[in-house]
Protein backbone atom coordinates (compact mmCIF):
# COMPACT_ATOMS: atom_id res chain seq x y z
CA UNK A 1 0.00 0.00 0.00
CA UNK A 2 1.30 3.44 -0.94
CA UNK A 3 0.88 5.89 1.92
CA UNK A 4 3.02 8.69 0.50
CA UNK A 5 0.03 11.03 0.71
CA UNK A 6 -0.16 14.37 -0.98
CA UNK A 7 0.95 17.17 1.29
CA UNK A 8 -2.05 19.07 -0.02
CA UNK A 9 -4.50 16.55 1.42
CA UNK A 10 -2.87 16.75 4.83
CA UNK A 11 -2.78 20.51 4.63
CA UNK A 12 -6.52 20.48 4.05
CA UNK A 13 -6.85 18.27 7.08
CA UNK A 14 -5.08 20.97 9.06
CA UNK A 15 -7.51 23.81 8.52
CA UNK A 16 -9.28 23.45 5.18
CA UNK A 17 -9.31 27.22 4.95
CA UNK A 18 -7.30 30.38 5.38
CA UNK A 19 -6.59 32.10 8.66
CA UNK A 20 -7.37 35.78 8.20
CA UNK A 21 -6.08 38.91 9.88
CA UNK A 22 -5.48 42.49 8.75
CA UNK A 23 -2.90 43.70 6.27
CA UNK A 24 -2.84 45.69 3.07
CA UNK A 25 0.15 45.06 0.82
CA UNK A 26 -0.02 43.83 -2.78
CA UNK A 27 -3.80 43.85 -2.97
CA UNK A 28 -3.89 46.15 -5.97
CA UNK A 29 -5.83 48.94 -4.25
CA UNK A 30 -9.10 47.09 -4.94
CA UNK A 31 -11.64 48.27 -2.37
CA UNK A 32 -14.07 45.44 -3.16
CA UNK A 33 -11.31 42.87 -2.66
CA UNK A 34 -10.47 44.36 0.73
CA UNK A 35 -14.13 44.20 1.73
CA UNK A 36 -14.32 40.52 0.75
CA UNK A 37 -11.22 39.72 2.79
CA UNK A 38 -12.60 41.60 5.80
CA UNK A 39 -15.88 39.67 5.59
CA UNK A 40 -13.95 36.39 5.40
CA UNK A 41 -11.96 37.46 8.46
CA UNK A 42 -15.16 38.07 10.40
CA UNK A 43 -16.64 34.74 9.28
CA UNK A 44 -13.51 32.89 10.39
CA UNK A 45 -13.62 34.32 13.92
CA UNK A 46 -12.40 37.90 13.73
CA UNK A 47 -9.06 39.62 13.34
CA UNK A 48 -8.01 39.41 17.00
CA UNK A 49 -8.54 35.66 17.26
CA UNK A 50 -6.87 34.91 13.94
CA UNK A 51 -3.88 37.23 14.08
CA UNK A 52 -2.57 35.49 17.20
CA UNK A 53 -2.10 32.07 15.57
CA UNK A 54 1.53 30.95 15.81
CA UNK A 55 1.23 27.16 15.55
CA UNK A 56 -1.38 24.73 14.32
CA UNK A 57 -1.71 21.00 15.00
CA UNK A 58 -4.44 18.94 13.42
CA UNK A 59 -5.32 15.48 12.31
CA UNK A 60 -7.79 13.95 9.92
CA UNK A 61 -8.95 10.69 8.39
CA UNK A 62 -8.09 10.64 4.69
CA UNK A 63 -9.66 8.17 2.28
CA UNK A 64 -8.49 7.46 -1.25
CA UNK A 65 -9.70 4.67 -3.54
CA UNK A 66 -6.91 2.33 -2.42
CA UNK A 67 -6.59 3.06 1.29
CA UNK A 68 -7.65 5.01 4.38
CA UNK A 69 -5.09 6.60 6.69
CA UNK A 70 -4.87 9.12 9.51
CA UNK A 71 -2.68 12.16 8.99
CA UNK A 72 -1.24 14.35 11.75
CA UNK A 73 0.02 17.82 10.85
CA UNK A 74 2.05 20.43 12.74
CA UNK A 75 3.29 23.81 11.50
CA UNK A 76 4.84 26.90 13.03
CA UNK A 77 5.36 30.50 11.98
CA UNK A 78 9.04 29.89 12.76
CA UNK A 79 9.16 28.18 9.35
CA UNK A 80 8.83 24.53 10.34
CA UNK A 81 6.28 21.90 9.34
CA UNK A 82 5.77 18.19 9.86
CA UNK A 83 3.43 15.46 8.59
CA UNK A 84 3.04 12.00 10.15
CA UNK A 85 0.85 9.30 8.61
CA UNK A 86 -0.72 6.32 10.40
CA UNK A 87 -2.30 3.20 8.89
CA UNK A 88 -4.41 1.00 11.15
CA UNK A 89 -2.77 2.67 14.14
CA UNK A 90 0.82 2.13 12.99
CA UNK A 91 3.11 5.03 12.11
CA UNK A 92 4.09 4.48 8.47
CA UNK A 93 5.37 7.75 6.96
CA UNK A 94 6.86 11.12 7.96
CA UNK A 95 8.14 14.24 6.25
CA UNK A 96 8.80 17.81 7.20
CA UNK A 97 10.92 20.92 7.25
CA UNK A 98 13.23 21.29 10.25
CA UNK A 99 16.21 23.50 11.07
CA UNK A 100 18.36 21.54 8.61
CA UNK A 101 15.88 21.69 5.72
CA UNK A 102 13.39 19.36 4.06
CA UNK A 103 13.39 15.67 4.96
CA UNK A 104 11.31 12.54 4.41
CA UNK A 105 11.01 9.07 5.95
CA UNK A 106 9.14 6.85 3.49
CA UNK A 107 10.26 3.92 5.65
CA UNK A 108 9.94 4.91 9.30
CA UNK A 109 12.21 2.02 10.32
CA UNK A 110 15.05 3.85 8.55
CA UNK A 111 16.67 7.23 9.09
CA UNK A 112 15.27 10.26 7.28
CA UNK A 113 16.63 11.23 3.88
CA UNK A 114 16.64 14.65 2.18
CA UNK A 115 13.28 15.59 0.68
CA UNK A 116 12.80 16.50 -2.96
CA UNK A 117 12.50 20.08 -4.19
CA UNK A 118 8.92 19.41 -5.28
CA UNK A 119 8.07 17.89 -1.93
CA UNK A 120 9.56 20.85 -0.10
CA UNK A 121 7.57 23.27 -2.25
CA UNK A 122 4.33 21.43 -1.41
CA UNK A 123 5.13 21.59 2.31
CA UNK A 124 5.92 25.29 2.06
CA UNK A 125 2.68 25.99 0.22
CA UNK A 126 0.72 24.15 2.89
CA UNK A 127 2.49 26.07 5.64
CA UNK A 128 1.66 29.41 4.03
CA UNK A 129 -2.03 28.62 3.68
CA UNK A 130 -2.40 27.06 7.12
CA UNK A 131 -0.67 29.77 9.14
CA UNK A 132 -1.18 33.04 7.28
CA UNK A 133 -4.25 34.93 6.19
CA UNK A 134 -5.20 35.81 2.66
CA UNK A 135 -4.19 39.37 3.45
CA UNK A 136 -1.01 38.43 5.28
CA UNK A 137 0.13 36.41 2.27
CA UNK A 138 0.58 39.70 0.45
CA UNK A 139 3.04 40.89 3.11
CA UNK A 140 5.00 37.68 2.65
CA UNK A 141 5.79 38.36 -1.01
CA UNK A 142 2.76 36.69 -2.57
CA UNK A 143 -0.11 38.39 -4.38
CA UNK A 144 -3.87 38.19 -4.43
CA UNK A 145 -6.33 39.60 -6.96
CA UNK A 146 -10.05 39.48 -7.66
CA UNK A 147 -11.36 37.44 -10.59
CA UNK A 148 -14.93 37.63 -11.98
CA UNK A 149 -17.52 35.98 -9.70
CA UNK A 150 -18.77 32.51 -10.60
CA UNK A 151 -22.07 30.77 -9.94
CA UNK A 152 -21.49 27.10 -9.03
CA UNK A 153 -24.39 24.81 -8.09
CA UNK A 154 -26.61 27.86 -7.79
CA UNK A 155 -24.26 29.63 -5.35
CA UNK A 156 -22.55 32.93 -6.23
CA UNK A 157 -18.88 32.87 -5.30
CA UNK A 158 -16.34 35.67 -5.24
CA UNK A 159 -13.17 34.30 -6.80
CA UNK A 160 -9.71 35.19 -5.54
CA UNK A 161 -6.58 34.36 -7.51
CA UNK A 162 -3.68 33.72 -5.13
CA UNK A 163 -0.24 33.69 -6.72
CA UNK A 164 2.61 32.56 -4.46
CA UNK A 165 6.09 33.98 -4.88
CA UNK A 166 7.39 30.76 -6.47
CA UNK A 167 4.74 30.94 -9.20
CA UNK A 168 2.17 28.50 -7.82
CA UNK A 169 -1.39 29.70 -8.42
CA UNK A 170 -4.67 28.71 -6.82
CA UNK A 171 -8.20 30.09 -6.98
CA UNK A 172 -10.19 30.43 -3.75
CA UNK A 173 -13.98 30.60 -3.94
CA UNK A 174 -15.80 32.54 -1.22
CA UNK A 175 -19.53 31.89 -0.74
CA UNK A 176 -21.31 35.25 -0.47
CA UNK A 177 -23.89 33.80 1.93
CA UNK A 178 -21.30 32.75 4.53
CA UNK A 179 -18.06 34.48 3.41
CA UNK A 180 -16.20 31.22 3.94
CA UNK A 181 -13.76 29.70 1.45
CA UNK A 182 -15.88 26.81 0.17
CA UNK A 183 -13.70 25.53 -2.68
CA UNK A 184 -10.36 25.91 -4.41
CA UNK A 185 -9.15 25.05 -7.89
CA UNK A 186 -5.56 24.64 -9.04
CA UNK A 187 -3.31 22.61 -11.32
CA UNK A 188 -0.91 20.28 -9.47
CA UNK A 189 0.05 16.64 -8.94
CA UNK A 190 -2.00 14.79 -6.35
CA UNK A 191 1.06 12.96 -4.98
CA UNK A 192 4.03 15.05 -6.02
CA UNK A 193 6.77 12.48 -5.25
CA UNK A 194 4.83 9.51 -6.64
CA UNK A 195 3.44 10.91 -9.89
CA UNK A 196 4.43 14.38 -11.06
CA UNK A 197 1.60 14.56 -13.60
CA UNK A 198 -0.32 17.80 -13.05
CA UNK A 199 -4.11 17.65 -12.88
CA UNK A 200 -6.86 20.20 -12.60
CA UNK A 201 -8.03 19.54 -9.04
CA UNK A 202 -11.01 21.04 -7.24
CA UNK A 203 -11.24 20.90 -3.45
CA UNK A 204 -14.66 21.40 -1.84
CA UNK A 205 -14.89 22.39 1.84
CA UNK A 206 -17.90 21.99 4.16
CA UNK A 207 -19.08 21.47 7.75
CA UNK A 208 -17.45 24.56 9.28
CA UNK A 209 -16.81 24.33 13.00
CA UNK A 210 -15.09 26.46 15.62
CA UNK A 211 -11.77 25.57 17.24
CA UNK A 212 -10.48 27.96 19.90
CA UNK A 213 -12.37 30.83 18.33
CA UNK A 214 -11.32 30.03 14.75
CA UNK A 215 -13.91 28.59 12.36
CA UNK A 216 -12.68 26.12 9.74
CA UNK A 217 -14.08 23.43 7.47
CA UNK A 218 -13.94 19.90 8.84
CA UNK A 219 -14.95 17.95 5.74
CA UNK A 220 -13.56 18.10 2.23
CA UNK A 221 -13.24 16.26 -1.04
CA UNK A 222 -10.75 16.59 -3.90
CA UNK A 223 -11.85 15.71 -7.41
CA UNK A 224 -10.31 15.63 -10.87
CA UNK A 225 -12.10 18.37 -12.79
CA UNK A 226 -11.61 16.65 -16.15
CA UNK A 227 -12.79 13.14 -15.27
CA UNK A 228 -15.02 14.06 -12.32
CA UNK A 229 -13.41 11.28 -10.26
CA UNK A 230 -13.24 11.73 -6.48
CA UNK A 231 -9.56 11.51 -5.54
CA UNK A 232 -9.66 12.15 -1.80
CA UNK A 233 -12.24 12.40 0.97
CA UNK A 234 -11.24 13.83 4.32
CA UNK A 235 -12.71 14.47 7.76
CA UNK A 236 -10.89 16.56 10.34
CA UNK A 237 -10.59 14.98 13.80
CA UNK A 238 -9.50 18.16 15.54
CA UNK A 239 -7.50 21.38 15.32
CA UNK A 240 -5.41 22.95 18.09
CA UNK A 241 -3.80 26.34 17.86
CA UNK A 242 -0.77 27.72 19.69
CA UNK A 243 0.45 24.55 21.33
CA UNK A 244 4.08 24.70 22.38
CA UNK A 245 6.05 23.68 19.28
CA UNK A 246 9.78 24.41 19.61
CA UNK A 247 12.14 23.63 16.74
CA UNK A 248 13.06 20.30 18.32
CA UNK A 249 9.51 19.01 17.83
CA UNK A 250 9.96 19.22 14.06
CA UNK A 251 13.34 17.52 14.01
CA UNK A 252 13.52 14.52 11.69
CA UNK A 253 14.67 12.36 14.61
CA UNK A 254 11.91 13.53 16.94
CA UNK A 255 8.94 11.34 17.88
CA UNK A 256 6.01 11.54 15.44
CA UNK A 257 3.16 13.99 15.94
CA UNK A 258 0.21 12.14 17.43
CA UNK A 259 -3.29 12.37 15.96
CA UNK A 260 -5.88 14.32 17.93
CA UNK A 261 -8.49 12.07 19.52
CA UNK A 262 -11.79 12.31 17.63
Amino acid sequence: MDVNLSRRALALAATAGLIACASGARLGGDTHLREILALNTRARGGANALAGVRTVRSSGVITEPAFTVTGAYLASTDGYARVDVYHQGAHVFSEGIDAAGCWTRPDVSQQAIPGSERGEAALRHAREFNLYSLEALADRGHSISLSPPEVIDGVTNDVLLVRLSDGFETKRYIDRSTWQVVRSRDVRPLHVDVDATAREIESIFSDFREFQGVRSATSWIERDMNSGDILVRGVTQGVRYNEDAPAERFDRAAPPVAPIDA
